[in-house]
């Protein structure tokens, strides 16, 4: 709107000029080079308001490739760069605030089985509704990611002992009630792992006392949780 009024600003001086030197030699000039400003001017907007436009699409573009490669494609969640970008997050806030964090890392059992005996399309099915189920159960500030696989692993930010094993044990009866093919004769089932993190220390080192709690579950039978303990580090899991 301004630029529109400093042009009719300009053409009422001329007006008030060629009054007085309209019939001046340099004057057609100066009417021709004030026509030439106000045409780069409003190329120059244009051309200011197309950048704008262009920026605005690269920023969204950047924004969606970032959430892209961050998340895995079956399922939505997180995948495992997501997940580690958000447990580093995670951690360092808690550690900050002197708070614990709690990871559950889950693998269904037999998974292998039903993708063997249904397809990989009824397997991926099974995977989506995981997915939805373990975010049912999830806070707003929680974090669920694919692991890889048939594994995924879980963050419960400002947890304790006792909201981590209620977290795990809503997440294990979900699991059990998701719909499977009719010649499925049992429910699905998963082994949970379980780590309470109540210091600093390297987030591997937090996945993996996980890990170690998962396998654990998966020894003594699977379709239950086990939450770490250090004598774990010294246990040979046999599957």
């Amino acid at each position: 709107m301004s630029n529109h009024t400093d042009e009719h600003e300009m053409q009422m001086r001329l007006s008030a000029l060629a009054e007085q030197y309209g019939e001046h030699p340099l004057f057609a000039e100066l009417q021709h080079l004030t026509q030439q400003y106000h045409r780069l001017e409003r190329r120059l907007n244009k051309v200011a308001r197309i950048g704008d436009m262009m920026q605005s699409q690269i920023m969204e573009l950047n924004q969606k490739l970032e959430q892209k490669a961050s998340s895995d494609a079956l399922t939505g969640l997180l995948n495992r760069t997501g997940a580690y970008q958000r447990i580093n997050a995670v951690a360092s806030y808690l550690f900050r605030e002197q708070q614990p964090f709690a990871l559950l890392l889950l693998d269904l059992d037999y998974f292998k089985q039903i993708n063997d005996s249904f397809g990989h399309q009824t397997g991926d099915r099974i995977l989506m509704e995981l997915a939805a189920e373990l975010q049912r159960n999830l806070r707003g500030y929680d974090c669920c990611a694919r692991w890889g696989g048939e594994e995924f692993l879980v963050v419960l930010p400002d947890s304790s002992k006792e909201s981590m094993l209620s977290v795990a044990q809503k997440i294990l009866q979900g699991i059990r009630q998701l719909q499977m093919p009719a010649e499925w004769t049992q429910n699905l089932t998963a082994s949970i792992g379980c780590y309470l993190c109540l210091e600093p220390e390297a987030i591997d080192d937090s996945i993996r006392k996980a890990d170690l709690a998962m396998y654990q579950a998966k020894a003594q039978g699977r379709n239950q949780l086990v939450v770490y303990e250090p004598t774990l580090e010294k246990t040979k899991v046999v599957l």
